[in-house]
């Protein structure tokens, strides 16, 4: 298992720099690719153990952006699902809405009993390692939805469990992509002779491959947007800090220098998760807890509410100091409702207002947003994707 602290993510990112230009474009979308093509860093850039913006910059600086362009962009796409899903929260409440029920289909599928070769290793790869290459995840997706039939809201609930690099905004929307709901007319299908060319021969032969239609439009995406909120000023005078899993690094935000006198970290035992995933979250917790202590001079303590009475639990630890934190994404962490100020790193805020319609007018921004590390633009070739990078 990856080691989950910023110090390993600091170094893989070191030791992967020298691939991240264009033997990465080159290379990225073979799941048997040469050892090291892919960067493996996305659970530490999910939990912001490591910030976009310092990945992106650090890539361009080594390679221009030219060279650096893909990679730059498979960093900065969790970004942009986040901040469409900021602003079409009711996406996330469908998702969230749809009726579970067990099913023996849905079992053999979570087991990997489906007699499809590549499906099921797949499965066993994601539940030993917490981790599939992007390409993987869109043929799961795609063999999930139309040669097995189940919904696409179960597959993203599996993979929710499974994955390391789990992100609300990334899964839901990438589902909705491969099943036809993202983006209209458009939906994904794995083929058996792409699946060959890009495992490199490994799965030659996938039977049982169906050409489905794109689930139902359901309309969310031409709903409009609503606006992304806005946050009260910080409280001025010594603050209480809450961490959670949707941004271990504050000593390197926006509240730094503040008096910070209280450090209370929120357990994630009570969110829905593989063991593997349980105990790398709650290392990459204490390693948070852990800097932040190092930083603001103060001992963190910890809570381990359940789901329902988080909300109390925090309240009571703050009552006598304000409490602020890093605003949670739309996501399992907001949806608890915390009571907290919160403040947007200006990553998000420079970012998250471009993020409304495709990528493409998304990608626009990307050059202002890199112009310290002096780029010149040129175009590449994007497809939507889960962005594991």
């Amino acid at each position: 298992m990856l080691p989950p602290t910023r110090e390993y993510g600091l170094k893989a990112l070191a030791n992967f720099l020298p691939r991240a230009g264009l033997g990465y474009a080159s290379e990225r979308n073979f799941s048997e690719a040469t050892p090291g093509a892919v960067s493996r860093l996305s659970p530490y850039l999910q939990r912001r153990l490591l910030q976009e913006g310092e990945v992106a910059r650090a890539a361009v600086a080594m390679h221009g952006f030219p060279a650096a362009e893909k990679f730059t962009q498979e960093v900065l796409w969790r970004t942009y699902w986040k901040g469409w899903l900021e602003q079409k929260p009711f996406v996330w409440t469908a998702y969230r809405n749809f009726p579970r029920q067990q099913s023996a289909e849905l079992a053999k599928a979570e087991k990997g009993n489906t007699g499809i070769p590549c499906f099921d290793t797949w499965v066993e790869e994601l539940r030993s390692t917490g981790y599939l290459h992007n390409h993987a995840r869109m043929w799961f997706a795609s063999i999930w939805i139309f040669t097995l039939g189940l919904p696409w809201q179960w597959g993203a609930d599996f993979f929710w469990r499974e994955l390391l690099d789990r992100d609300a905004a990334s899964n839901t929307l990438s589902w909705r992509w491969v099943a036809g709901l993202q983006t209209k007319g458009k939906h994904y299908l794995a083929t058996e002779e792409n699946i060959a060319k890009f495992t490199r021969g490994r799965f030659s032969h996938t039977p049982g491959l169906r050409n489905g239609r794109a689930v139902p439009w359901d309309g969310l995406p031409e709903q409009s947007i609503e606006p992304l909120p806005t946050f009260a000023p910080l409280p001025q005078g010594d603050l209480a800090l809450v961490i959670h899993g949707d941004d271990l690094s504050l000593e390197l935000s926006e509240i730094a220098t503040r008096p910070v006198r209280r450090i209370v970290v929120l357990s994630e035992a009570w969110c829905p998760a593989s063991a593997l995933v349980q105990a790398w979250s709650r290392a990459a917790l204490e390693d948070a807890a852990a800097r932040a202590e190092a930083h603001f001079g103060v001992r963190v303590e910890w809570l381990e509410p359940g789901k329902e009475n988080a909300p109390a639990a925090l309240a009571q630890f703050g009552a006598d100091l304000p409490l602020i934190q890093a605003a949670p994404f739309v996501g399992p962490w907001k949806d608890l409702g915390w009571p907290a100020f919160s403040f947007r790193r200006a990553h998000d805020s420079l970012l998250f207002p471009h993020a409304q319609k495709g990528f493409f007018s998304f990608r626009s921004q990307i050059i202002p947003y890199l112009q310290t590390a002096g780029v010149n633009e040129e175009k590449g070739n994007l497809n939507p994707r889960f962005s594991p990078c």
